[in-house]
């Protein structure tokens, strides 16, 4: 199950498949579509998929985060990338993005199990358009966009459901709920920028507009008005040049990035979520130093205590300091 096989292989496999059978490719990716929601639930993932998203947008939203969890274990896996988007007649954008050519099919088969089988929805799904578009150095993605109009099912799905009528009436009642929002904000800048000490938040020509207090102080530099994202940091997750199209795109993946000026001989790596604000035309980055042990905190001249309370990074290095020990006294 954790072996990698090339692509070439893939396809040799799926081009046995379409002569075995007697459907073309594009039929038998989406066969394998459908039966990928069941083989990854009956391998040990149900109550991960059946807990991403309390509704199928969510669900989507969360797929690039999932991707990257899993990239943790299959260390080759070489995921595609999703954004969705609510349109106003009710149906749903969907955004396509992978290095792998031609596989876009599947999505066509996978979908509509998704929004059957945990969200008991039927899911009509539409091809609209398809590209390639220069995500990183010259290298093409394939970008492919959807349509997806959802429905109430009519019960009937293909694997099996274990949402019980109770769980149904919780998500709707979250659903329903909206939140409110105050008409301004009561929280001046120098305490949003202590409470958040490493954000950032950039303009369209990423000009930096509001920095953390800690990210001034491990690169030993005030973020003086004008100051360049780009000429302080470099993208490396995910791996597309850094622009604001591709960061777009890739909304819903966690971001790395890396501090061109080092600090000790190491530079700050932040790991965090990139949100835009369309009223202000202003993208915030808000992100927590990537540290998972007291050697890497040590080299960053950093102290548990630099790291704010509610970061989950804090019990991260702990847990691994304890770990280490452990191993050591066994």
């Amino acid at each position: 199950m954790f072996k990698s096989y090339d692509d070439e292989k893939t396809f040799q496999l799926i081009t046995a498949a379409c002569k075995v059978s007697g459907l073309p490719l594009e039929t038998v990716l989406e066969v394998f579509g459908q039966t990928w929601l069941k083989f990854c639930m009956d391998n040990g993932y149900e109550e991960m998929l059946r807990t991403l998203g309390g509704d199928f947008t969510s669900f989507v939203q969360n797929l690039d985060a999932l991707h990257a969890h899993l990239s943790r274990t299959y260390t080759k896996l070489n995921y595609p990338s999703f954004r969705c988007e609510t349109n106003n007649d009710g149906t749903l954008t969907l955004h396509y993005y992978s290095k792998r050519s031609g596989l876009y099919y599947i999505v066509l088969g996978v979908i509509p199990q998704i929004a059957s089988v945990l969200y008991n929805q039927k899911a009509t799904i539409t091809v609209d358009s398809r590209e390639e578009q220069d995500i990183e150095n010259g290298i093409l993605d394939d970008h492919v966009i959807f349509t997806v109009k959802l429905s109430k099912n009519d019960g009937n799905t293909t694997v099996n459901n274990k949402e019980d009528s109770s769980t149904i009436e919780n998500n709707k009642e979250l659903v329903c709920i909206r939140p409110t929002f105050p008409k301004q904000t009561i929280i001046q800048a120098k305490h949003f920028c202590n409470i958040f000490p490493y954000h950032l938040i950039f303009d369209e020509n990423f000009v930096i507009k509001q920095c953390g207090s800690m990210i001034q102080i491990l690169l030993k530099t005030k973020m003086e008005r004008g100051s360049s994202l780009t000429s302080l940091f470099d993208l490396t997750y995910p791996r597309v040049d850094f622009t604001l199209t591709n960061l777009m795109a890739f909304i819903n993946s966690a971001f790395l990035m890396t501090s061109v000026k080092k600090r000790n001989g190491h530079s700050l790596v932040l790991k965090g979520q990139m949100r835009w604000m369309p009223d202000i035309s202003h993208m915030i980055f808000i992100s927590s130093p990537c540290i998972s042990s007291l050697q890497e905190l040590k080299a960053m001249d950093l102290y548990i205590s630099d790291i704010p309370l509610y970061d989950v990074t804090r019990e991260l290095i702990l847990l691994n300091q304890q770990r280490m020990a452990e191993m050591e006294i066994a």
